[in-house]
């Protein structure tokens, strides 16, 4: 036992004692007006130690008596001699295990992570828990903050990686593909400056580290940008030239592709918000540069609010695991009417640009195939109103649209006034092809109703004249695909 504490028992003893102690907290009265103490309470500063364990150091420590928290860390004396947080630190020195962390900053989380006031590295990660927090922006709790497969530390210090992104080069490939499955360089997209990135040459099973192959690989790359019409109409106020994203907003796109080919995305890609955020899929194809009949490849994608077509992760170009060539590119949606470029397009690995927006520009294929009402300064968009998906658009006659509208909302189960029969101002609402300008809800009749958007498709259209005269209720509009 230590000298120091024998010596505080000594105190306390009625026979060795000398000195009268009036709240026995080890310390006689006279002392106590040294340390500034009170003699009538035997923890001054009400730290759960007692004066004199304080003083005399009884726990290891000498701390202030009159002070709870001896080294302004956050934590009392006694909460830290005790180890009343799960740890036993040290009451004099506010950084205990010295990690750039005040022990109640780590005890209590202030830095979001609670972590080991007694241990540097509290994930074993070998990056100091002040050096996440501080340096590098990692999760001290988490020996892998960017879940890549490597340790914070060995991305810092051994691979000189981003301990933050699994990705460091954005090739495609996590930094533990790069560095333990493929032998890559994790901070080079392509490592053996072939032209193709080590993701893409993985995809196409080629060997990222032999650039002889890269010239002859089947893969290219698009960006193609469109307008859907149905989200443009009443725009949200300060973004007349974006789609409106209601559909995301209101959480009813699906996070599995409504077509053929049953792609998927995360839920989380549906959390971005402004120009990126996301309207809803769309379908896109690869024609044959001879026959533009002929469908080479097609994939499901997602739609950006600026007309940004993108892959299932939203952010990406789009991949076509396809010789670079000249192809007709097709761009579908649910409840507009496609379109396909006029002429073909020479795509390439490299990123190519497909624009179907410009009206000073129009490159789409057939005879008013885009239209411009309804529509920013500028700018042609995707026909809207096809809800039966039957490639034309119909107000009145045979194959209009109207009943298939009528027949969404009157059989909505949900639409019942009191207890009665469905009515036809019901909003039924969810995600539905019905839903002809895009806002989440499907009407029949009233002032929102779907409708007249059809109805004003059919009388704007340039092509609705019979002989040259004024255009028809009855007159069918075709989707110009071939």
């Amino acid at each position: 036992m230590k000298l120091n504490y024998i010596l505080f028992l000594l105190c306390l003893s009625p026979i060795f004692g000398l000195a009268q102690d009036s709240d026995s907290d080890g310390i006689d009265d006279v002392d106590e007006a040294t340390y500034g103490t009170d003699i009538n309470l035997p923890d001054s500063d009400f730290d759960g130690l007692l004066d004199g364990e304080e003083v005399f150091g009884a726990y290891g420590y000498v701390t202030d008596p009159t002070n709870p928290d001896s080294d302004f860390d956050g934590l009392n004396d006694g909460n830290e001699a005790f180890g009343n947080f799960g740890y036993v630190t040290d009451p004099t020195n506010p950084d205990s295990d010295a990690d750039g962390l005040s022990d109640g900053d780590e005890a209590f989380g202030n830095f979001g992570y609670a972590t080991d006031p007694t241990n540097p590295d509290s994930d074993f990660d070998n990056l100091m828990d002040g050096d996440e927090i501080f340096v590098y922006g990692t999760d001290p709790t988490n020996p892998d903050s960017d879940f890549d497969g490597l340790l914070d530390g060995e991305e810092v210090f051994n691979y000189l990686t981003d301990p933050n992104n699994p990705d460091s080069d954005f090739d495609g490939l996590s930094d533990f593909e790069e560095v333990i499955t493929y032998m890559t360089n994790p901070n080079n997209q392509d490592t053996d400056n072939g032209g193709i990135s080590d993701g893409d040459e993985v995809l196409i099973a080629f060997d990222p580290l032999d650039n002889t192959d890269d010239a002859s690989a089947p893969i290219v790359k698009v960006t193609p940008r469109a307008f859907l019409q149905g989200a443009t109409l009443n725009p949200n106020a300060g973004e007349e030239t974006l789609m409106r994203d209601d559909l995301r907003v209101a959480g009813i796109i699906p996070t599995v592709t409504p077509f053929i080919d049953g792609l998927t995305t995360q839920s989380t890609v549906f959390n971005t918000t402004g120009t990126n955020a996301i309207v809803d899929w769309v379908f896109v194809e690869l024609r044959d540069s001879v026959d533009n009949t002929v469908i080479i490849d097609s994939q499901s994608a997602l739609l950006q609010r600026d007309g940004d077509i993108v892959g299932v992760d939203g952010v990406s170009p789009l991949i076509f695991l396809q010789m670079p060539g000249n192809y007709y590119f097709v761009i579908k949606h649910r409840n507009h009417l496609g379109i396909m470029t006029a002429n073909t397009v020479a795509l390439t690995y490299a990123v190519v640009s497909i624009d179907f927006t410009d009206a000073n520009n129009q490159i789409t294929y057939g005879t008013d195939a885009q239209t411009t009402f309804g529509m920013p300064s500028d700018l042609v968009g995707m026909w809207s109103g096809d809800v039966n998906n039957d490639g034309r658009l119909n107000y009145i006659g045979a194959n209009s649209e109207s009943p298939f509208i009528s027949g969404q909302v009157f059989n909505d189960p949900d639409n019942s006034l009191f207890g009665g029969p469905p009515v036809g101002s019901y909003k039924s609402e969810g995600y539905f092809d019905t839903d002809v300008d895009m806002n989440g809800e499907t009407i029949y009749i009233g002032a929102n109703s779907d409708i007249p958007f059809i109805s004003s498709n059919i009388f704007n259209n340039p092509s609705n004249s019979l002989f040259g005269g004024p255009p028809i209720s009855t007159y069918e509009f075709l989707e110009q695909l071939p």
